[in-house]
């Protein structure tokens, strides 16, 4: 059966090589020495130096712990940064949609007073001119003429004209608020 090389750490014979059988202290009792004997200086120089071997390379082990750590806690440190710059930018975009909404809710109401105005003008100056009293529409218009000659009067005329182009700007108006209010269909106009 062949034998291995093997090394002794013992405190007399530390660092001592030799032959030993393989399957070790349960096979044979095959024993050789490799490495001549150490005198008594190197049997005690060289455990001192094994412990100061060991205890640096401890030293070494910890240094790497700690070195972890302070990584692990500067990375946490990052990750919290880049966190809290993801939240201002995300509380950024909300105050802007905040006010964007604002603004649109702005121009809401300033159709719907726009509304109210075009409602108010129609039933204010336009309808009286169409409403009649059981009579066609020329008997309305005949009742704001002047009834001796049957002709109705330039005044009548100017106020009619002036209505229905105060009429038609605020219909121009309220069709571009709508267009920038970016409605997906046109505001109806329930009269």
């Amino acid at each position: 059966m062949p034998a291995s090389l093997k090394t002794s750490w013992t405190s007399d014979n530390p660092g001592r090589r030799f032959y030993g059988c393989i399957l070790g202290r349960s096979g044979c009792t095959f024993f050789d020495w490799y490495d001549p004997p150490m005198c008594a200086r190197a049997k005690v120089l060289i455990p001192g130096l094994l412990r100061k071997i060991n205890g640096l390379e401890k030293q070494v082990e910890e240094m790497q712990r700690e070195m972890q750590r302070k990584m692990q806690k500067e990375m946490r440190k990052e990750i919290q940064r880049e966190m809290q710059m993801e939240l201002e930018m995300q509380k950024e975009k909300l105050m802007e949609m905040h006010s964007e909404m604002l603004r649109k809710m702005q121009k809401s109401a300033e159709t719907v007073a726009s509304i109210a105005e075009f409602r108010f003008l129609i039933v204010t100056y336009l309808f009286p001119f169409f409403i009649s009293t059981g009579g066609s529409e020329g008997e309305s218009l005949a009742r704001l003429d002047d009834e001796a000659t049957g002709v109705v009067s330039l005044d009548c005329l100017l106020v009619m004209a002036l209505n229905f182009s105060n009429l038609v700007a605020l219909v121009l108006q309220v069709v571009s608020l709508d267009t920038n209010l970016g409605l997906e269909e046109p505001l109806s106009l329930p009269l």
